[in-house]
């Protein structure tokens, strides 16, 4: 959720501390800790494997036509992740966090933008995804947390060259069953 209009804020009152980079540029700055919301990086990645879909139904079990697209999902994730720790090339610490549980007037309102995303569906959307379920406690966020933590396990077990990014980064990884939003954990 943020702070509403936090960063026009900050880019309006300190111009200097804003600066538009590219992916092909270097990042110049050091950073020692490096932390993210995941939820940042789950959402456009989901629309990019899936496509722009909406609110369409995905079963707690995706159909064998869908669960290769499942396991694209995740490794587009996880090279996105991946490429941004290159990027930025951080020094101590990777600190990722996803939405946990809500509190209850979050809920409420989630439930409610949730049925109505749900019952604009058309029928022939319904077996391809649905973004509702990167809701904390669904399995797609279940199998996805645990795609996660394996991926980093296997950076930091396997053995890196000297001039690694992963050498000596201690990653933080806190996912939906940690109650609170990504951004304030």
């Amino acid at each position: 959720m943020g702070i509403f209009n936090f960063f026009p804020w900050l880019k309006n009152t300190y111009p200097s501390c804003v600066e538009a980079i590219s992916k092909d540029s270097i990042f110049r700055y050091p950073v020692d800790n490096f932390m993210i919301d995941g939820n940042c990086i789950y959402h456009p990645c989901t629309q990019k494997v899936y496509g722009s879909t909406g609110g369409t139904l995905l079963r707690s079990h995706p159909p064998p036509e869908l669960d290769h697209l499942e396991q694209k999902c995740f490794e587009y994730i996880c090279d996105t992740i991946d490429s941004l720790i290159k990027f930025v090339r951080p020094r101590k610490r990777f600190v990722m966090s996803s939405d946990g549980t809500a509190p209850l007037a979050k809920q409420v309102q989630q439930r409610c933008r949730r049925l109505k995303s749900s019952k604009e569906v058309s029928a022939e959307q319904r077996n391809v995804f649905d973004s509702n379920c990167m809701t904390p406690g669904t399995v797609f966020m279940e199998r996805l947390s645990k795609y996660i933590k394996n991926y980093f396990e296997n950076k930091c077990n396997t053995p890196q060259d000297s001039n690694s990014v992963y050498r000596n980064l201690t990653i933080v990884f806190t996912d939906d069953t940690v109650p609170g939003e990504g951004e304030a954990k």
